[in-house]
């Protein structure tokens, strides 16, 4: 059967199938609640450079990413940083198959994302560029 509606497109009917020619697609309402967070996106845009990398790694990313003009971010603030990835927001992205997380290694792995996942992080990421942009021009963000 051809997916494809000749314009490039592919029906949505076929994306909640489960399945597509790149193999397995996360369950769509799961990617989007694992889409939800700023956490699990930042994590998956990094794992998309750094394919794999440690809980650490991460939290130390993340916590830098939320320093203020009164400092470096606090070793508390990572740690608690590193409890929230480990509890919460690796396991969910692992239980939507997009990571594989070793909770006893602190090992994590993007998987094999098909292109139309790399392809809505991405659009995500440059988003939320555009927002911090017209955030910091003076623009009310709650506007767009």
């Amino acid at each position: 059967m051809d997916n494809n509606t000749g314009d490039g497109t592919t029906p949505l009917g076929h994306l909640d199938s489960g399945t597509d020619a790149t193999g397995d697609l996360p369950d769509l309402d799961g990617l989007f609640d694992a889409l939800a967070s700023t956490v699990r996106r930042q994590t998956l845009c990094y794992l998309l450079d750094e394919p794999h990398t440690t809980v650490e790694t991460l939290a130390a990313l993340l916590a830098s990413q939320r320093s203020t003009a009164d400092g470096p971010v606090s070793l508390s603030e990572r740690d608690r940083v590193v409890i929230e990835l480990r509890h919460v927001h690796l396991p969910q992205l692992a239980d939507a198959t997009l990571v594989e997380y070793d909770s006893a290694t602190g090992d994590v792995r993007l998987r094999e994302l098909p292109e139309l996942i790399r392809d809505l992080l991405r659009f995500a990421q440059r988003y939320e560029r555009a927002i911090e942009e017209r955030s910091s021009d003076g623009v009310d963000a709650s506007r767009l």
